[in-house]
Parts: structure tokens; sequence; C-alpha cells
């Protein structure tokens, strides 16, 4: 973004100092921004807003020197931080909203009043149901789907390759990737995934393949580590990727598209009402001050 159209985190800080009625929501990107829109439009008040985290101006430098990743999700926690130090939590009704991501599986809890984690690693595990997922395929595809039976098998797949993400952030190797389909099978109507075959790709492209122990021995500390929840241990680009697969092997005519692309369909069969009634949004509203019907939000608005 220009950086003539960006703010800096000091006149953010005055900004919230001169006008502390002020409630405003930072977010990683415009599929939270446009998330939470819908979500805020089914309440009042209406005097919420939502920035992108590409609006304040945080120099990598920054990042670096506090140890925090050099990334939008870094961004908004850095951001959060120094809201935190700056300003007295009754000062300023802001919300600096994060995927929970790795956080939870590798142990490594971030706590700042101002900042809310999603419940599950993403927001994209939102529409990670089965009333979701049927509706959309139905749309697609004009094709009904045993979404029950298709988010199962979707999520031990998606476990196996979070596992992959979390080992690899553990171990401190910053491998490149590798292309999951080519170890994805699709027969009469059953996925399968050979794990073996993507974990040797996955460490043979980076020269790691002599690591295989460590690897899978890391690995399977951090799965038996797993939330009965598979929506706390699935990337949400990964379930995007593999969703935008299963449909170019059920229907040949859309065979070109995107995972972007059937993103954005698959947010607008997301059930809302289930949303609102998240803990998430709670926190959410909880941390803005306000007061609602669906109750008394500021129990759960831990930041956490």
């Amino acid at each position: 973004m220009d950086r003539e159209i960006q703010r800096t985190i000091d006149e953010l800080l005055m900004r919230y100092r001169l006008e502390p009625d002020l409630k405003d929501i930072y977010v990683e990107g415009i599929t939270d921004s446009k998330i939470l829109s819908r979500a805020l439009e089914r309440i009042e008040p209406s005097d919420i807003a939502i920035y992108e985290i590409e609006t304040v101006y945080i120099p990598s430098k920054e990042l670096t020197e506090q140890g925090i990743e050099n990334n939008n999700r870094g961004r908004v926690i850095y951001l959060a931080g120094a809201i935190e130090e700056q300003l007295a939590p009754a000062t300023a009704s802001v919300a600096c909203v994060v995927d929970l991501d790795l956080d939870l599986v590798l142990q490594r809890p971030r706590f700042c009043g101002c900042l809310v984690h999603t419940d599950y690693t993403s927001m994209e595990m939102y529409a990670f149901e089965e009333s979701t997922l049927s509706s959309f395929l139905a749309f697609m595809v004009n094709k009904k789907a045993d979404a029950r039976t298709l988010l199962s098998q979707f999520a031990l797949i998606l476990q196996d390759l979070f596992s992959v993400r979390a080992t690899n952030e553990k171990l401190g190797w910053a491998l490149r990737s590798v292309d999951f389909e080519k170890s994805l099978a699709f027969k009469k109507g059953a996925i399968s995934f050979d794990i073996a075959d993507y974990i040797k790709r996955y460490l043979s492209k980076n020269s790691k393949l002599s690591d295989l122990h460590i690897f899978t021995n890391e690995r399977s500390a951090i799965s038996a580590r797993f939330s009965p929840d598979p929506r706390q241990q699935i990337h949400g680009h990964d379930y995007l990727d593999l969703l935008s697969w299963y449909i170019r092997q059920v229907d040949a005519k859309m065979s070109g598209a995107s995972s972007a692309a059937l993103s954005r369909g698959l947010f607008a069969f997301m059930d809302m009402d289930k949303f609102i009634a998240s803990v998430f949004f709670r926190r959410i509203l909880g941390q803005l001050q306000v007061q609602t019907q669906l109750g008394d939000p500021t129990v759960v608005a831990t930041g956490s």
C-alpha cells in the first residue's frame, strides 16, 4: 500500500487518545474484513469500523527486533502490543484480530488485552461445517454430496498436512512447500492421501531426507497433542486447496476453478448465525465494549 495513505502507530495512538469512543477492528486481510462486516451488519450499533492491517505503517525491522513473524498476522500482533503498552485498557476500544494458526498446537500463547484470536486455526474454519459445505457444493457442482462424510475425509488429510507445517515450524527448518495434490487419489468417491510419499517429497526438495527420523518423531509428538476438534489443527488455505481439488475431480467443467474464487463462494454460504454466536465474535464485541442481545460479551473479552 502507498505509504502516504498509511497511518503510523503514533498517529493511531494519538487518534485513540483524542477520540476514546472510537470502536475499531484491525484484521489481517480482506477475507477477514468481509466476514466480520457481514456479521456486524446483523447487530447494533453500527459504528464499528474495520481496517486491514496494511493501512498501518509497521516497518519490517520492528517485527524482526521483537521476534514477530514478518507478515500481516505479525503486524496485527505488533499493533496490539503497541496499543496495550501505550494506552490504558479503558482508553481505546480496539480489537486486533488474528488467526490462532499454530499457536495452540505449538503451545505458544500470546496474551494481550486487545488481541483476539479466532476459536480455530483460521477464519476459514468457520466454514468447515456440514451445512455450509453441503449448500456450497449443491450450488457449485449441482450435485448432492454427503458433506459429513466428505468433511471426515478432509479432516484426516488436512490434519496430516497441518502436522507437517507445525513440525517444520517447531524444528525451525524453514522448508519450502511441495504440492500435496501429487499425493492425493480419488477413486469411487473416496479420497486417499499418501502422507509418507508427501513427507519424502517434502524433505527431498529441501535436502533433508537424511533427517527423516527427526522429522517423523517430532511430527508424532505434535500430532499426539491434537484436539478432538479438527478445526484446531487445519490450515485454512489447505482446506480451500483441497476443496478446489475435490471439485475438479467431480466436475470437469470446474477444471479452471481457483482456490481464491471458490473461497469467495464458500464464505457466501457460511452460517452467520453460528458465527455471531461464536466465542470469538463475542470476544470482539467484549473488547469493543458492545452490549447486544447475545449477552454480556465482556466476560470472554480476554484477548486469548
